[in-house]
């Protein structure tokens, strides 16, 4: 890899070539087969180009690099308006050279791009919003779900690949955030499924950067004694945008409350509250400090039962479906909080007060979804 020829650059025209004449050929005289090994080849020639021109000493690139670069643009440009000019122009279906070859080529032209001339976030992005364009757009026409959906997923991984490019930390979780909100809106009109699932993992993913994870994981599960990361506001943030693409996909929603639909909701409703308790546990340490051990522990049991009763009293009174579903899985983690952490940690007191709780929880919860789902 340490060589490269003086006529890289040449090889890489006459590729180039060959695959805008393999994508006519496919297109007018329905020879799809010859674009699949002039595709592959030039991608593997372009990566092997660039990393090893750009692995040299400028003074070695003897000029190379820039042109290599350029090529690689070119071919992203070629297979996108491929794939474009099939779907809006001769309204063809995706098929599975399209998926792949989109894929590979966007692979390494960001790949490409990041590693030559910086980040190119800005480029993935509004490839993303293009792309969820598309989708919108074609989710409206008859028997195109398959392509509706590879173009939304398109676009959630341009979103979650893209943004780390611009932004990192809390920035980045925000962002995330916000995006995980605005699928949630969007969703209430097309693609519903699919963007609802991607939303809930935008929001999933915001957790990581901005230190919500961490928040969870202290707040209701480490050793009261040991390190707590701060309850940031960006973590904060990222539960309060949780609990708003919640509250999109829930109040007022158009469409029956199917468990494919209802099933992300529910996600980032546990993301939300299971969040808040973890920030009233961090408020709670802060105030009695570390040597009230058995009483944080306490503490977090109560939080989570308490939570499971709200969600159930939640939906007795004719809330949405997912709040049942979410009561149980509190229910759920408080009981296996109570065997592995309290048994352990607590004292003879605080033992009594957490199974007296889960018990109530369990009762109040049972009885309260049993009301709701009564005709």
């Amino acid at each position: 890899l340490s060589t490269v020829p003086e006529s890289s650059v040449g090889a890489l025209v006459v590729l180039g070539a060959l695959a805008a004449a393999t994508l006519v050929l496919a297109d007018r005289r329905q020879w799809p087969l010859l674009r699949w090994p002039v595709a592959l080849a030039l991608d593997v020639v372009l990566v092997r180009q660039v990393f090893s021109l750009s692995a040299l000493a400028e003074a070695e690139r003897g000029g190379r690099l820039g042109p290599v670069v350029a090529i690689t643009v070119a071919v992203v440009a070629l297979y996108l308006a491929d794939l474009a000019f099939g779907t809006w122009v001769r309204h063809r279906g995706v098929r599975t050279f399209e998926v792949t070859q989109t894929v590979l080529a966007l692979t390494v032209g960001l790949v490409v791009m990041t590693r030559v001339q910086g980040p190119a976030g800005p480029l993935g992005l509004a490839l993303a919003a293009v792309a969820l364009v598309t989708a919108v757009r074609v989710a409206a026409l008859e028997r195109r779900r398959f392509d509706a959906g590879f173009h939304a997923v398109l676009a959630v991984g341009l979103w979650l690949a893209s943004a780390p490019l611009l932004a990192s930390g809390s920035a980045l979780g925000l962002w995330w955030a916000c995006g995980g909100v605005a699928l949630a809106v969007l969703g209430r009109w097309r693609l519903t499924g699919v963007l609802w699932c991607a939303a809930a993992a935008l929001c999933l993913a915001a957790a990581a950067p901005a230190g919500a994870f961490g928040v969870l994981v202290s707040g209701l599960a480490r050793a009261p004694a040991g390190a707590w990361p701060d309850l940031s506001a960006g973590a904060a943030a990222v539960f309060a945008l949780a609990l708003a693409a919640w509250a999109a996909m829930t109040f007022h929603s158009p469409g029956p409350a199917k468990a494919a639909l209802r099933a992300p909701a529910t996600v980032v409703l546990l993301l939300a509250v299971l969040g808040a308790a973890a920030a009233v546990s961090h408020l709670t340490r802060q105030a009695l400090g570390d040597q009230a051990a058995s009483a944080v522990v306490l503490v977090r049991t109560v939080l989570v039962c308490a939570g499971a009763a709200g969600l159930a009293l939640a939906r007795r009174l004719k809330g949405p479906v997912e709040l049942g579903w979410a009561a149980w899985s509190l229910v759920l983690l408080g009981g296996l909080k109570v065997l592995v952490q309290d048994l352990s940690a607590g004292s003879a007191s605080t033992l009594v007060v957490a199974f007296v709780a889960l018990g109530l929880t369990l009762l109040a919860v049972s009885r309260w979804l049993k009301v709701a789902a009564a005709p």
